[in-house]
């Protein structure tokens, strides 16, 4: 079961949609995630694959991301993968889902933020031994989106 975290926006779908489908601008707004670029060759789109690099205090880790839904206006996901050692040893299957869903809503835009957690139990462990400030990750997630959303809504009202 995922997680989701909504906010009404004073602008249109398509403002909104704007700001949130340039990944390169995730830095932004991010509490977590200080940066995203498309990688070599890829264009904004459904499959599209671009790399997000995250910090917590003095560590930072960077993902290897995949654009699943592309909807202008109404839906963005992408799906977190791991690479290298780390998939050899826990899997190359989607480790974390996170999205951005677009209504219209009165004369604004309802936003909603998701997530789910696919990662097995063991990564769980590992990242809780990584970074055990937010062993709650459920607790940081609601944390980081509402403070995410806040900042979009603020970069799609100035506009």
């Amino acid at each position: 079961m995922g997680q989701q975290v909504s906010r009404e926006i004073a602008a249109s779908p398509e403002t909104v949609w704007s700001v949130v489908s340039d990944i390169t601008r995730m830095g932004d707004w991010s509490t977590e995630t200080f940066r995203c670029e498309w990688d070599e060759g890829q264009e904004p789109g459904l499959g599209a694959t671009f790399s997000g690099h995250n910090r917590y205090g003095d560590v930072e880790w960077s993902n290897q991301a995949t654009i699943t839904e592309w909807a202008p206006s109404e839906r963005l996901t992408w799906e977190i993968y791991l690479e290298g050692r780390m998939a050899e040893k826990f899997g190359t299957g989607p480790m974390t889902r996170w999205g951005f869903v677009i209504e219209p809503s009165g004369e604004g835009t309802r936003l909603v933020q998701v997530t789910e957690d696919m990662r097995p139990d063991a990564l769980k462990e590992l990242g809780a031994k990584f970074l055990p400030e937010i062993a709650d990750r459920v607790k940081r997630n609601y944390e980081t989106m509402e403070a995410t959303l806040s900042a979009i809504a603020g970069a799609c009202e100035e506009g």
